[in-house]
């Protein structure tokens, strides 16, 4: 397998003791461990590439699975313990989907069809499992597995397998065997985020996961965290300082900043490089994308721009010690009140015809508080911000007026039709407890966040990823208002960010 070379700016002091040259598992840390990964070869697969321009991130191997009889023949490359209490199969997307896709999973040479891969609109990086019952696990030992797409048009591309030392990892194909109840659910979570296995693409889901790792390194005081964000920038970044990645199509988009989403992840690029080159482009990304009123956006005013501008913005702001840029960031703030409307909260605003649409959406939510809060946080000594901290304070109200018994909110706060999302309900809790750390919300408010973390142990995997997430947002509401949940390390870094300040 082929990494790419760290660049100079995340070298110079940088000590990256437990990273390896390629994802590998971590095998705990911090647990003694009631799991073990059983690699996955693939022995057999069509020769189909994902279609130009795009490309699968890292140089990393992978594989494409279409509709042909045994498209796919995965062996295993190690050995199953026939006591262990449940198996679980592990595919990670390589290359973006914008459909709905199914890959059935069989037995080579039988028709023992052992159940159904539900890959609807996968992004980059989505882990997709499928548990296998224990009475097949003789015969998948012998003779593996076999895959082939049964809904969708164009093929599905997963990662492939790399001989490694200590095996592959936690994002290439295996077998996670179950040997008993995790009963550190905490440690085994921790294992996962501070590793190369929370990776996502280098936009707002990646910008969540190092926003995490970073609250966790200055929250916590944590090394392991701030190792983890070198090791996740030197996959981004090539030794010349090139920004190298993919749009959210799967697009080649090196040295470009692709849209508003896009740009937070530049929020932990200045906390660490402040000099780094790349954030010029940023800055003049903004400038470019910035309309009369003084928004920045792509077509419509979004929450997701008080996180994924504002906080970034304001992180440069102090950084290069720029008023003007405090003063903007700010603004895009303010500017996104618009998305409230008869005290209801939208995710989107579209000004040409006063049109706002995913009204009450959880992530919606909490993007619009944790850009007010990290922002806020920056900046309360250079401007005043009487009015967002009222605003925060309002809008941190009417969420806790919907959360659960759980101590999740459902995927829209206010449809009991529709079921928790994890990451939204991580997003909220993060930025109050973010927002009472920093003054900003009452501390009485503290016991409802330590519900959330509580609540969201029962969604991790015996190995700590984070399922019950409310998908990337491709398929539009309808996906979002179905029960369709996904794991993700975006929710994860999200639930990452409420776990720092705890």
């Amino acid at each position: 397998m082929n990494r790419r070379e760290s660049f100079k700016y995340l070298t110079v002091g940088c000590s990256l003791p437990f990273v390896k040259p390629y994802p590998s598992f971590n095998h705990g840390r911090f647990s003694n461990i009631p799991y073990e990964y059983i690699p996955l070869k693939v022995t057999s697969a069509d020769a189909v590439s994902p279609p130009s321009p795009q490309r699968v991130p890292f140089q990393w191997d992978y594989f494409g699975v279409d509709k042909t009889e045994a498209s796919a023949v995965l062996k295993l490359n190690g050995k199953l313990n026939p006591k262990c209490k449940g198996l679980k199969l592990r595919l990670t997307t390589a290359a973006d989907s914008r459909e709905e896709k199914a890959v059935a999973v069989s037995i080579p040479g039988t028709d023992r069809e052992l159940g159904i891969l539900d890959c609807r609109y996968a992004p980059i990086l989505q882990t997709t499992q499928l548990d296998i019952g224990t009475e097949h696990l003789a015969v998948v030992q012998e003779k593996g597995l076999q895959l082939k797409l049964v809904k969708g048009e164009e093929a599905i591309y997963f990662f492939g397998d790399a001989h490694a030392e200590d095996g592959s990892g936690v994002l290439l194909p295996h077998i996670l065997q179950v040997n008993e109840k995790n009963k550190n659910p905490q440690a085994a979570y921790l294992d996962r985020l501070l590793s190369l296995g929370s990776l996502q693409p280098f936009d707002w889901m990646e910008g969540c996961v190092l926003d995490g790792l970073w609250q966790i390194h200055t929250q916590k005081n944590s090394p392991e965290a701030l190792d983890t964000i070198k090791a996740h920038l030197k996959l981004f970044f090539d030794d010349q300082g090139n920004l190298i990645h993919e749009d959210p199509k799967g697009r080649i988009a090196d040295n470009t900043i692709t849209d508003i989403e896009s740009t937070l992840p530049f929020a932990i690029v200045a906390r660490l490089y402040p000099d780094h080159p790349v954030l010029k482009k940023v800055e003049k990304f903004w400038q470019e994308r910035r309309n009369e009123t003084g928004a920045i956006v792509d077509y419509s005013i979004t929450a997701e721009g008080s996180y994924t501008i504002a906080y970034p913005m304001a992180v440069l702001a102090n950084t290069w010690n720029r008023s003007d840029l405090a003063k903007m960031a700010l603004q895009q703030l303010r500017i996104r009140e618009k998305l409230v409307y008869e005290g209801n909260n939208y995710l989107r605003y579209y000004p040409n015809d006063n049109n706002r649409t995913y009204k009450n959406w959880a992530r919606g939510l909490s993007w619009y508080m944790l850009g007010m809060v990290r922002t806020m946080g920056l900046l309360k000594d250079r401007e005043n911000i009487d009015d967002l901290i009222e605003e925060l304070n309002r809008v941190a109200g009417f969420v806790l007026s919907y959360q659960k018994e759980s101590g999740l909110w459902n995927c829209f706060l206010d449809n009991q039709n529709t079921i928790a999302d994890t990451s939204g309900s991580a997003g909220i809790s993060a930025a109050i407890a973010a927002g009472i750390h920093e003054g900003f919300l009452p501390h009485t408010l503290k016991k409802n966040t330590e519900k959330t973390w509580q609540g969201l142990f029962p969604y991790l995997t015996p190995d700590g990823l984070l399922s019950g997430v409310a998908q990337s947002n491709r398929g539009g509401e309808a996906l979002q208002h179905s029960d369709y949940r996904v794991i993700s390390q975006m929710g994860m870094g999200l639930m990452g960010q409420l776990y720092a300040y705890l």
